[in-house]
């Protein structure tokens, strides 16, 4: 369906359809993007070494060092992560009880599998020949250095922990925060889970933070420049499928579809009657995105469904 409406647009417009970038930013373990504060946990691989993997741990239990390590497996409620391997191609493997993976239990921690952890060993059982580790001893550890570095407006990446219909909870190297719903993108999302899943990483910005309860709220949209979304979207003359936002005076707003946090002022023609919801089409006529202005005018109407799908530019 919505192939024959971009054709049908097309012919009658001449235009052709733009994608629009993604909403969801992810970091991927190992890439710190340069114009992130980070809380490292999961971007840095620190393993333990040496020709004795054993004498090794044993050392780490003593000094309480905190490593990075690979989750590898999950059995049962315990969670094994590989603390290293020898130049004679020995493993040394480390497990942990769920209830040492986090404070808080969740349902099932298959997903942490992959995931790059920081934790503490605890201990060496000769007779399974594994060590014993901690990730929630090691994130007490670095909590106070953590809480300190955070505050309103630092970005820096966190794990989808779990979702539900308000938000998503996400996990900052111990820390747990919640990303509302409405925080997600600039457009509307009905469920978390259809844009999110539980083990992402994703950049966030700290929109609030309460030092004495540590209550944080983040958001992923407000990581994402509109105007710089829009810059590359938009040119002048292009076509563009929205809906009327708002009437004011002698002006209208356009919101564009697929909406990225910026709207279109247009001129209100004296002869037209307009309605809020009423998909339009406009031909723009101002991109700026460094004064961040965007104009256009109403060149008419399209149907209701096409407007609310498929956002076209001029080729």
């Amino acid at each position: 369906m919505r192939t024959k409406w971009a054709s049908f647009l097309k012919e009658l417009i001449g235009v052709t359809r733009v994608e629009a970038p993604p909403q969801v930013v992810s970091v991927e373990p190992g890439e710190v993007p340069a114009d992130m504060e980070v809380i490292p946990e999961g971007l840095r691989e620190k393993p333990l070494t040496g020709p004795n993997l054993e004498k090794a741990a044993r050392e780490a239990a003593t000094t309480g060092e905190i490593l990075s390590v690979r989750v590898t497996q999950v059995v049962g409620a315990e969670i094994m992560v590989l603390l290293g391997s020898s130049a004679l191609g020995a493993h040394l493997y480390g497990v942990m009880p769920s209830s040492e993976f986090d404070e808080k239990m969740y349902a099932g921690y298959e997903g942490t599998v992959g995931e790059m952890v920081d934790v503490v060993v605890t201990g060496y059982d000769r007779a399974r020949g594994v060590a014993l580790v901690s990730r929630r001893q090691a994130v007490a550890l670095k909590r106070p250095a953590l809480l300190k570095r955070l505050k309103v407006g630092v970005m820096l990446p966190g794990v989808v922990r779990s979702i539900q219909p308000f938000g998503a909870f996400l996990d900052l190297g111990g820390l747990h925060v919640i990303l509302p719903v409405n925080e997600i993108r600039h457009d509307f999302v009905k469920h978390p889970g259809d844009v999110l899943s539980k083990g992402q990483v994703l950049r966030v910005k700290v929109i609030t933070f309460d030092p004495i309860t540590t209550k944080t709220r983040v958001s992923l949209k407000a990581t994402i420049d509109p105007w710089e979304v829009a810059g590359s979207l938009y040119s002048r003359g292009a076509i563009v499928l929205g809906e009327i936002s708002g009437i004011q005076g002698p002006h209208v707003w356009i919101r564009p579809q697929p909406y990225h946090g910026v709207e279109i002022l247009c001129p209100a023609l004296p002869y037209r009657n307009y309605t809020n919801g009423e998909p339009v089409r406009v031909k723009l006529s101002l991109v700026d995105p460094l004064g961040q202005r965007l104009r256009g005018r109403v060149i008419g109407g399209v149907p209701y469904h096409t407007a609310r799908s498929v956002s076209v530019t001029r080729s």
